[in-house]
């Protein structure tokens, strides 16, 4: 019951989180403090008790209840901390991309990585400590390592602009990716983006009219979609992805009149 309650909390601030208010900032709040204290209570439960013969000998130390009560109150205050009440601008202040100078006839490919190295890294020891947990003994460990790997998978991505359009792909696989067809793309320009105000959250995000990748504030890509709606992703050199992007509409453009 307790998920399906942060499920919807989840689901109602990806919904509403372009309005921006002091309730929504509340809800976040309250939302993570809860994932938080939640979470580990459940985690501490279950990994205290892996080893009981019977329901006599499950057991609870109080001491883990005062842990969860700190991790709560950190949890929100850092959030509270990190959000805004400001609302969010509407695409303001966009930078109009440069052309590269692309020509009929020629090929391009801009390719970067987002997301933190030192994750990917944390992940892949964190797989390698919950293996060795296990060989001494930790039984708990054998099955815990395809967390830190799933961590490591997921914890980077890569963003390729050429004369499919744009995608969002993981670095190891084909699969899941984004993809935006250039046929789709009415406008590609440059603008800050911030997670919470501009997308509900860190991640992909989905929101009204708009949807994206943002793991942090900064630069990104802005596409006018032909539906009306919008996607951005924040990258580092997001200026020359647009500007690769306007000229493969200028060049379609102009295939198609000639």
């Amino acid at each position: 019951m307790s998920e399906l309650v942060l499920l919807c909390l989840g689901a109602g601030l990806s919904s509403s989180a372009v309005r921006g208010s002091r309730s929504l900032r509340a809800l976040y709040m309250t939302s993570a403090a809860s994932a938080v204290g939640l979470g580990y209570l459940l985690s501490v439960a279950v990994l205290v008790n892996a080893g009981a013969d019977s329901a006599i000998h499950v057991r609870m130390p109080m001491w883990h209840l005062a842990v969860a009560v700190g991790a709560v109150v950190v949890i929100a205050a850092v959030v509270w901390v990190l959000t805004s009440d400001e609302r969010p601008e509407e695409a303001g202040h966009p930078k109009e991309s440069r052309s590269i100078g692309l020509r009929q006839g020629e090929r391009a490919v801009w390719v970067r990585s987002i997301g933190p190295r030192w994750l990917v890294g944390a992940g892949l020891l964190a797989a390698v400590a919950a293996v060795a947990a296990g060989v001494l003994g930790w039984n708990p460990g054998y099955w815990l390592w395809p967390v830190g790997l799933l961590l490591a998978a997921l914890a980077a991505a890569r963003v390729t602009v050429d004369g499919e359009g744009l995608t969002v792909r993981l670095p190891l696989l084909r699969v899941p990716r984004i993809q935006v067809p250039l046929q789709r793309i009415e406008r590609a320009w440059v603008a800050q983006a911030r997670p919470l105000p501009d997308l509900g959250g860190w991640g992909y995000r989905i929101t009204q009219g708009r949807r994206g990748l943002a793991l942090h504030a900064g630069e990104a890509v802005w596409l006018d979609l032909d539906d009306g709606k919008q996607f951005v992703v924040v990258v580092d050199d997001a200026a020359t992805a647009a500007g690769l992007l306007g000229d493969l509409l200028t060049v379609a453009e102009d295939r198609r009149s000639g």
